[in-house]
């Protein structure tokens, strides 16, 4: 018995250093913004478990305060469909505008459908343009139909199909 005894002692003991270890990680997993905005992630689209926005939306704020683009984007996002956050079209424009201004694609093209649809910021359909042309150039396939779109319909922008039609297919490739 004493032997069995000292053996679970043992486990116990590894197993309370492993979770000080476990714990210590994940604190200096938060501690750096990649770090939290993979947490808000996980919590967002459910992959440790049930989907959590409110959680989501602080770990997104804590990287985003931090300039990681991503977690910007992806608090906007919260902001614009009220999931975790109260709905705010202005502090969606917010986050959306930072990560933008750090180059990331899909930032760019949501602060574009932001200014094309007057939500958050005022309706402007040359800053949509704008918007949509950069999100192109970095490749993101939504903000390459969308210049497209605005190209082919001469909206913000003069009218040129030849333009529009480079981009639309360059958009399915």
């Amino acid at each position: 018995d004493h032997h069995f005894s000292r053996r679970t002692d043992l486990v116990g003991d590894v197993a309370d250093d492993r979770r000080k270890h476990d714990a210590k990680d994940a604190d200096d997993r938060h501690d750096d913004a990649d770090g939290q905005c993979n947490t808000a992630i996980m919590y967002q689209f459910g992959y440790a478990g049930p989907r959590d926005y409110d959680k989501a939306a602080y770990w997104y704020a804590q990287a985003a305060k931090k300039g990681n683009a991503i977690a910007q984007n992806n608090l906007g996002y919260l902001y614009e469909t009220g999931r975790g956050v109260p709905q705010d079209w202005e502090l969606a424009a917010h986050w959306y505008y930072e990560a933008a201004m750090a180059g990331d694609g899909p930032a760019q093209n949501n602060l574009g459908v932001l200014y094309r649809d007057g939500h958050g910021v005022r309706h402007d359909l040359c800053q949509a343009v704008y918007w949509f042309a950069r999100s192109a150039a970095s490749g993101y396939k939504e903000g390459m139909k969308n210049y497209a779109h605005a190209l082919e319909k001469g909206e913000g922008v003069e009218k040129d199909t030849v333009e529009a039609a480079y981009w639309r297919q360059k958009g399915k490739e």
